[in-house]
């Protein structure tokens, strides 16, 4: 390699590249560590680039440490860090794209080529999440110079168009469950056939989702047929898209672009039919069955009168509604991110009193208005902090109070209520005080707690079954 080639900035990047990769204790310089380097500096024509571009440099530099911080051990290696072979083929393709591109010297932005080319790269992967492919990276280099007007920067994209649910999996954010197995195994044989590999799931959306949470995890298992290891799961963040204003097909098409060059290809996921139906090229992506994608319908009878053709062409599979052991296994198994985002503890008997409040509602599936009411749960005592037992008991005097007052009423002996108003007066002044008061405790969920937030939302009329 003929180093005189680079460029100042090129080799400082690369002495950065080391010092990042000394600061994280890994024993391997990396190209991800190189892009670390890259933004460091923000005189580095790399990074005027990306910011013209409009994409958020900040999120991007702390979601790459974030990245690397799971890779890399707490204790530093005894021998200092050496460079990958991945990183010497970026330094080569690097050469040979400023080669290629008619340029003298390799610059930071041939860096940023040969980062891209690596389709399987963390940078890749997140600048297609942004609607950055190597293909558009590359056309905007060469026209900067021909014509540098040609090079304007896009339509600002501070978030990412693509949400990544394999990277869900990879996070812990997605636990394996038992269920819908024939869904699993019928949208792994559309993404093996030859044609037709486009699915159309029918069905509660929030089901679909949860679904194919699933499915991105079942790709990353190591027994299963070639074709369909390392293939990602993305899904279309349309509230972003919706963003670019008059770019939106132009985003889109760049977004096909680059899935379509991706190896494995990935699979996309447009969701709700309203979202993307009225984008012409997305319908013939669809017909075409060029790039894998699942799409749902909540009204499968009108979506296929109108698109019958659509319909021929997808492969259509309803999404099963959990069952009440389908629906504890799954709160079982996900209970921990609760209990992380909220900062409690959650029984096993709160779990199961959950299900029970849920099966008193109707208007959704189950496991929908268990996991809303879960979380609502939560939040509660998140928010009025640890319950000790003696405001349970006092909770269940007031609500026995209550009763009995009711029944006062109805026999027609009102003398009493004056004293039980009384006590109620005083047992709420008693439960109030113990909410409002400070505790350094985990608040703990029980069935106690789950049982008075579902009754207290279903006589505000804001039970979780109505929740959207």
């Amino acid at each position: 390699m003929v180093w005189e080639r680079f460029t100042d900035q090129v080799i400082k990047a690369l002495m950065g590249a080391k010092n990042w990769a000394t600061r994280l204790h890994s024993p391997t310089v990396t190209p991800e560590h190189l892009l670390l380097a890259l933004l460091d500096d923000e005189e580095t024509a790399a990074a005027q680039l990306l910011r013209r571009l409009g994409l958020d440099l900040q999120r991007l530099r702390a979601d790459l440490t974030e990245w690397l911080d799971g890779t890399t051990s707490a204790e530093p290696p005894s021998e200092p860090p050496v460079w990958t072979q991945e990183l010497q083929r970026l330094l080569h393709t690097a050469a040979d794209e400023a080669r290629a591109l008619a340029e003298r010297r390799v610059e930071t932005t041939h860096l940023l080529l040969g980062l891209l080319k690596d389709r399987q790269s963390f940078a890749a992967r997140w600048f297609a999440r942004h609607a950055l492919p190597f293909e558009d990276l590359r056309r905007r280099l060469l026209l900067r110079n021909t014509d540098p007007s040609l090079s304007e920067p896009s339509p600002a994209r501070t978030e990412p168009l693509l949400l990544d649910l394999t990277a869900k999996v990879e996070q812990g954010d997605v636990q394996p469950v038992s269920f819908w197995q024939r869904e699993r195994t019928r949208l792994k044989i559309a993404l093996l056939k030859r044609e037709r590999q486009g699915v159309l799931l029918h069905g509660d959306p929030e089901l679909a989702k949860l679904l194919l949470e699933q499915l991105a995890l079942d790709l990353t298992q190591e027994n299963l047929p070639a074709p369909l290891k390392g293939r990602r799961v993305y899904w279309v963040n349309w509230a972003n898209v919706m963003m670019q204003g008059t770019g939106r097909e132009v985003t889109i098409t760049h977004l096909l672009q680059n899935l379509h060059a991706v190896t494995p290809p990935p699979v996309l996921v447009l969701g709700e039919v309203s979202h993307w139906i009225s984008y012409k090229i997305l319908k013939a992506v669809l017909l075409q069955g060029s790039v894998p994608a699942i799409v749902w319908a909540t009204s499968l009878p009108r979506f296929a009168e109108e698109n019958p053709e659509l319909v021929a062409a997808l492969s259509i599979l309803p999404v099963a509604e959990p069952d009440e052991q389908e629906t504890l296994e799954w709160l079982r198994a996900h209970k921990h991110l609760y209990e992380i985002a909220h900062r409690v503890e959650i029984t096993d008997e709160a779990i199961q009193a959950v299900v029970q409040e849920a099966k008193q509602r109707s208007g959704r599936p189950l496991l929908i208005i268990a996991r809303h009411l879960l979380d609502e749960t939560c939040a509660y005592i998140r928010l009025c902090g640890v319950l000790p037992k003696e405001l349970t008991e006092l909770r269940a005097e007031l609500a026995n109070l209550h009763a009995q007052m009711q029944r006062v009423l109805q026999e027609g002996s009102p003398d009493e209520l004056p004293s039980m108003m009384e006590r109620a007066l005083m047992l709420q002044w008693r439960i109030d005080n113990l909410q409002n008061s400070p505790s350094d405790a985990t608040p703990s969920v029980t069935a106690e707690e789950v049982t008075f937030v579902a009754a207290q939302s279903a006589r505000e009329g804001e039970g979780v079954a109505k929740l959207p």
